[in-house]
């Protein structure tokens, strides 16, 4: 009977996906989640000098197919540097990890190999987790200017949420990302070395430039509480400098 059965026209391809789906079901093995990601829309560039193109914008992955899966939303992360270069390195670190087999290496480096930060906002101390299929996300970490033109905050389809926060450590006070010496200093502290979401090279930086590199990928839990995670996209690096600290 077996004879007979292969010895039907079936394709390659046919035989070597019945195959796999067959070793993979006898051998109890979970099935695996491919999680379509965000799409880039804009992405800011490193070393970019307009600060009014410092806006982070794209479009969460359409996942309403994925079933018997706790599709929990799309995740944000980001690390603070003080050097260019090793933001540069650490993209191309993440980056490389993207054109792996698994396609959720990139995600777990970003979390555990380079220990970046979730991005949470100024209502919740969990990560921003934007629910939803193909929705348009827009988030400014910093104003510009007087901040009426060009405000920071978190946007979804173009409605203002909240204010984007450091994810400095559990249970602290929610930190943003408007730097300040002055009146705001103890909301919008400088970065120092100790704080687990910064890199730095040593424990003064020098020229007062910082660099916020983030990332996006959607996320969820299947059945055995395991997390799967689609491709990492990069949705740019935003320098910080000291003269537009809030003083």
């Amino acid at each position: 009977m077996c004879g007979n059965f292969f010895n039907r026209k079936f394709s390659s391809v046919s035989v070597c996906f019945f195959l796999f789906s067959f070793l993979f079901s006898a051998c109890g093995l979970e099935n695996l989640v491919f999680l379509n990601p965000p799409e880039n829309v804009v992405e800011v560039n490193f070393g970019n000098e307009n600060r009014v193109l410092d806006e982070i914008r794209f479009v969460t992955g359409d996942n309403s197919g994925v079933t018997d899966f706790n599709f929990q939303g799309t995740a944000i992360y980001y690390k603070i540097f003080d050097d260019e270069q090793a933001a540069r390195d650490s993209y191309n670190y993440i980056t490389s990890n993207n054109s792996s087999s698994d396609i959720s290496a990139a995600a777990s480096s970003i979390i555990n190999a380079k220990k970046y930060s979730p991005l949470i906002s100024e209502l919740s101390t969990n990560s921003v987790l934007v629910a939803g299929n193909s929705v348009n996300v827009r988030i400014r970490l910093n104003r510009v200017g007087n901040g009426t033109e060009y405000p920071s905050g978190i946007f979804i389809n173009d409605v203002f949420q909240s204010y984007p926060r450091r994810h400095y450590q559990a249970g602290a006070s929610k930190l943003g990302f408007e730097f300040s010496r002055g009146n705001d200093k103890d909301k919008n502290p400088i970065p120092q070395q100790t704080d687990y979401d910064v890199s730095m090279r040593s424990a003064s930086n020098n020229d007062g430039k910082w660099y916020v590199d983030l990332w996006a990928f959607s996320q969820g839990l299947d059945n055995s509480y395991t997390y799967s995670y689609s491709r990492a996209v990069h949705l740019g690096c935003i320098k910080i400098e000291e003269s537009e600290y809030d003083n």
